[in-house]
């Protein structure tokens, strides 16, 4: 199902592509047979509250959220790399109460509710409060790549607090994916999908120093390749505004990650790994599954492990290059 929709006029940096989260730093990790580079401790830095070692006192012991009553609240459609203002009156958004999305474009009842923004982009969500939800946005057709729209997926994503900030619906541009994917020298493979997600600790600050990596659904580790149009994984270099870094092996202070050119699977694994403060070696942080769909952004945002979360998490240690 895609739809047409007219030109969004707004200035998209090529930084805008990886996610929902923002934009990205690039790098190419080693191998993993190689084993990741030397990382440093994982640590957190915020304007405010200043810097430090992650918490990561919650570690393995957190759980999936359960559900409470239902909450009304509105999320508008922005276009990655545009200002908020910028919406996408229009487009067609299906809601996944269960956090679980379909491999295709189908909605249907009770598991999924279809909403389309109206004239100010804006869709009236209603979800039980405090459990994860998951949203897609439909392609849309244009005349041009800036006026295409590419399918968006993100889950994991919490209600708001009464009263609290709500976050945008995603959507992303050909135009945008294309001239991030220019801009690394790269290329975005048709029929791949395309990741992007955050990390933060116990307390939600993002983290600089984790590594990302990706296994299908059968438990294997996606091969990152040296050709442009290899599957490709990437890092935010932290700026404002944000960019990407050629040099970056691990996230920066903005705690985000990206992928590229990956296969896709029916339910992949997202590991991220590091080093906690006064320890050596790097220990698996971060784990969620997270379908793969082609020609689509998928972004999840990621906190420290459950206790309850997928079975084969850090089933395949990561090794440190010396």
């Amino acid at each position: 199902m895609s739809r047409r929709f007219p030109t969004i006029t707004a200035t998209l940096t090529t930084c805008a592509l990886l996610g929902a989260t923002g934009c990205p730093q690039d790098d190419l990790p080693s191998q993993p047979d190689a084993g990741a580079p030397p990382l440093p401790s994982l640590r957190f830095e915020d304007p405010d509250a200043g810097s430090g070692p992650a918490d990561l006192s919650c570690l393995g012991e957190r759980t999936q959220p359960v559900a409470g009553d239902e909450r009304s609240f509105t999320m508008a459609v922005v276009p990655f790399g545009a200002p908020p203002s910028v919406r996408v009156p229009g487009a067609v958004v299906h809601i996944f109460a269960g956090n679980e999305v379909p491999d295709d474009d189908i909605c249907a009842a009770p598991d999924c509710v279809e909403l389309v923004a109206d004239e100010q982009g804006e869709v009236t969500v209603e979800v039980p409060a405090e459990a994860w939800f998951a949203y897609r946005v439909l392609p849309m057709d244009g005349d041009e790549p800036t006026s295409t729209f590419l399918r968006t997926v993100e889950s994991h994503l919490s209600p708001p607090e009464e009263g609290g900030r709500v976050e945008n619906l995603n959507t992303i541009t050909a135009a945008t994916l294309n001239g991030l994917a220019a801009s690394v020298g790269g290329e975005v493979r048709a029929a791949t999908g395309v990741v992007s997600g955050r990390l933060r600790d116990c307390q939600g600050r993002p983290l600089a120093g984790a590594v990302m990596r990706i296994f299908d659904e059968d438990g294997v580790e996606i091969e990152l390749g040296p050709k442009v149009d290899d599957a490709q994984v990437y890092y935010f270099d932290g700026a404002v505004p944000p960019a990407l870094d050629a040099t970056g092996e691990y996230t920066s202070i903005d705690g985000r990650f990206a992928a590229v050119n990956m296969p896709p699977s029916g339910l992949a694994r997202i590991e991220l790994w590091g080093v906690p403060e006064g320890e050596a070696e790097p220990v698996l942080v971060a784990c969620e599954e997270l379908g793969i769909h082609a020609d689509t952004l998928s972004v999840i945002a990621l906190l420290p492990t459950r206790s309850d979360g997928p079975t084969r998490c850090g089933e395949v240690p990561l090794s440190i290059s010396p």
